[in-house]
């Protein structure tokens, strides 16, 4: 029988998401908004908040212990996101640093709004999305109507304010009570009681019932660019 660790090497779906803490999305844009490379109060954001971080490697191997049951679902941060973040935000508080204000307000955003036991993840922005098994995700597909109808736009929310940090990224917001109707499915039907979907199930489970409270905002991204390109470099800026 073809083992979970098989399963996943060959069929990773093209769909990913994203999970944010609601409150705390709700906080940033009351707190920060207008999104403007003159607001002061983002660019102190950048140096109070970011520019003093530094890459634990104690703190991010307990953060990867604690959250290992995703290990198949998403990667973890290393020193290369960790350095060209600070690059970027570097960059933007210097006189010519407009180009790069987007990239900071990605990490600004991350850092604020992800939930706390995926905080650790900010320095990756978008690219720290999770991703669940083709197989897993195509079965959902094919039992659920709502995923189906979010992938393709038929359904979902599209708030404005997320637009203006998402840019040029496509996503749809799983809303709660669509987040409702997918977990029933999987909780319901036997197809997906296979042991091969044992981890996705448990931590997609996870995510739509943080959603169904209204604890987190579940986002579904079906267009990420491959041209992700502040124009900076980790080893130096504007490189």
């Amino acid at each position: 029988m073809q083992s979970e660790s098989q399963y996943f090497n060959f069929n990773q779906t093209q769909f990913t998401f994203l999970v944010f803490d609601k409150s705390a999305v709700d906080t940033f844009f009351k707190t920060y908004q207008p999104f403007h490379f003159r607001n002061e109060k983002l660019k102190k954001a950048f140096a109070d908040s970011l520019l003093v971080q530094n890459f634990d490697y104690v703190q991010m191997a307990r953060f990867e212990k604690e959250t290992k049951e995703f290990s198949t679902n998403t990667d973890q941060p290393d020193t290369s996101d960790f350095n060209l973040a600070i690059n970027v935000l570097k960059a933007t508080l210097e006189n010519s640093g407009a180009k790069y204000f987007s990239g900071s307000l990605h990490y600004l955003f991350f850092y604020d709004c992800l939930p706390l036991k995926f905080k650790h993840k900010w320095t990756q922005s978008t690219l720290g999305h999770f991703e669940f098994n083709a197989s897993f995700f195509a079965l959902l597909r094919d039992k659920s109507k709502e995923l189906d109808d979010l992938i393709y736009g038929n359904i979902g929310q599209w708030d404005e304010d997320i637009k203006s940090i998402f840019g040029e990224y496509i996503f749809n917001e799983i809303n709660s009570e669509t987040a409702n109707k997918i977990r029933s499915t999987i909780l319901n039907d036997t197809a997906f009681n296979d042991e091969r979907f044992s981890t996705d199930k448990a931590n997609f489970l996870e995510f739509l019932g943080k959603t169904v409270n209204k604890e987190w905002g579940l986002f579904l991204l079906t267009g990420i660019s491959t041209a992700h390109n502040m124009g900076i470099t980790a080893s130096g800026a504007g490189r």
